[in-house]
């Protein structure tokens, strides 16, 4: 090995020592300087020609660990005493590699955990057996698309004529295990505010589907405005030069953004009008007497009202009032 080190053989993925002028008494010197006290244990330091983060890196890593560790491990005789040669590599790209490989092996765990944990509350909380199928479907197909988006922004190159993005190069691995359980969060925050006011008009005596719009209208603007103020943050993150921040801020922006003016606006509201009676069995709920907004203005007027009775006005005047039908004013 030294031999070939100082004749400039080839090494894995092309690079050699040839014109460097390292003669085989400096090789021999530097890995003797690299024995141990005990003589039990040597180092050998190699430098690449990789970029540390590059698929060729990350190859490189994996032929070592995974052919020639196991091909120089053996045993030999010297003297009648017994010797056991092991071969161990490490690096940065090795230990990046190992953790993005524990964390493939755990995400599933995690998510399934983190699914299950919410789903379950939220079903206790609300006393519905299959609301948390409904939420699902409003959290499983915005983060679905949010990866999406991102894949087309740093791989397939969609946004490179706005200056944004790369072509060919996908996001990093570690972002696609770190992230999910926080934009499930998310979504299941301005899912929950969603309907914790929808639960509270439907209590009330309104009817699903004003209960729905109700609570869409009087939530809007809070979750908007908190949505806007986080995306714009992140809009700051996702321009960042560090290609790790910018997938962290790609996704998260891109996440909010569809939370904000897609499901809450448009997906979850029309998940809860469909088959109502799934949305609180099997708990009970008093039979609708309140309508809201059947004639455009009365939902407004009602809330205005009703507002004005937690004052000390006579609550039962915007009740009858929001409930009269559009043909008897």
């Amino acid at each position: 090995f030294v031999q070939g080190l100082a004749a400039g053989a080839g090494l894995p993925g092309g690079a050699s020592t040839t014109g460097v002028g390292i003669s085989q008494a400096d090789i021999e010197k530097q890995i003797h300087r690299r024995i141990s006290s005990d003589g039990f244990r040597q180092q050998l330091m190699v430098y690449s020609v990789f970029q540390p983060t590059s698929a060729a890196a990350a190859d490189l890593s994996y032929f070592l660990s995974d052919v020639l560790e196991p091909a120089s491990s053996r045993e030999f005789v010297v003297k009648g005493r017994r010797y056991e040669f092991v071969v161990r590599h490490s690096s940065i790209v090795a230990a990046q590699l190992d953790l993005t490989n524990k964390m493939q092996a755990a995400a599933p765990w995690i998510c399934i955990c983190v699914a299950f944990v919410g789903f379950v509350s939220v079903g206790l909380t609300f006393h519905s057996a299959f609301l948390p199928f409904k939420l699902a479907l409003t959290v499983a197909m915005p983060l679905l698309a949010t990866y999406g988006v991102v894949i087309a922004f740093f791989q397939l190159g969609w946004f490179e004529f706005f200056g944004l993005g790369s072509h060919g190069s996908g996001p990093d691995p570690l972002i696609l295990y770190t992230t999910p359980c926080c934009l499930f969060g998310l979504a299941m925050d301005y899912d929950l505010f969603l309907f914790a006011r929808v639960y509270e008009y439907r209590k009330k005596g309104y009817d699903n589907r004003s209960a729905v719009a109700r609570a869409l209208v009087e939530t809007g603007p809070v979750i908007t405005i908190a949505g806007v103020l986080f995306a714009i943050s992140l809009v700051f993150l996702t321009l960042s030069k560090t290609p790790f921040m910018q997938y962290l801020g790609a996704i998260y922006l891109t996440g909010i953004c569809l939370d904000v003016f897609v499901v809450r606006t448009c997906l979850a509201p029309a998940f809860l009008c469909m088959a109502e009676t799934l949305n609180y069995w099997p708990g009970e709920m008093p039979i609708p007497r309140l309508t809201w907004g059947e004639d455009g203005a009365g939902g407004f007027a009602a809330a205005l009202l009703e507002a004005r009775s937690s004052d000390g006005s006579d609550a039962s005047t915007p009740a009858s009032a929001a409930s009269k039908p559009a043909d008897s004013k």
